[in-house]
């Protein structure tokens, strides 16, 4: 099924393959996030770490679908990204109520994800992050791992999100007098 809002990617032994985007056209109605993060762990061991962010949609299944993905920045522990991130909204099955994953990765390869990877996450429905719309809200990264929830907890590692609402486009383009 060739679904137009999710990036090209799939889930292979653990690992998310993910193929170069091109920009996302930014049509409401929907929502852009600007990010930034703060205070990130260091997965290598002789630099800081090379962090990407990765945008997924929590299906009804329980799985998740990759969206997109950010640039990832080398030796950067308090990145701010470039590329902003866009969840479109009452399309496709994706409402307000629809759970969005942010998913911090410290990667070799952008096109590689891997589990092993993810320095952190955050979870939220789409209308927890319209409720801060054009204001930057942070949340502290958080690991199904317990040893690595503590390194994350310890260091005070943050997702920062400015979410900017996108209102859906007037159609009536052709005025009449």
């Amino acid at each position: 099924q060739d679904n137009p809002i999710f990036g090209s990617g799939r889930k292979v032994e653990g690992k998310w393959v993910v193929d170069e985007q091109e920009p996302p056209q930014f049509k409401g109605p929907g929502m852009i996030l600007g990010l930034a993060a703060s205070a990130l762990i260091r997965m290598d061991w002789l630099s800081k770490s090379d962090p990407l962010v990765a945008l997924f949609l929590k299906m009804p299944n329980g799985k998740y679908e990759f969206l997109s993905k950010t640039e990832y920045k080398k030796n950067d522990n308090n990145p701010t990204w470039e590329t902003e991130l866009y969840i479109p909204i009452d399309r496709q099955g994706v409402s307000k109520n629809s759970i969005v994953r942010l998913s911090v990765y410290d990667v070799d390869s952008p096109q590689i994800l891997n589990d092993k990877d993810e320095l952190g996450y955050h979870e939220s429905s789409v209308r927890d992050l319209l409720a801060h719309d054009r204001k930057e809200a942070s949340y502290d990264l958080i690991s199904s791992d317990a040893n690595l929830n503590r390194k994350l907890k310890k260091a005070g590692s943050q997702l920062h999100i400015t979410p900017t609402f996108v209102p859906p486009e007037d159609d009536d383009d052709d005025e009449t007098e």
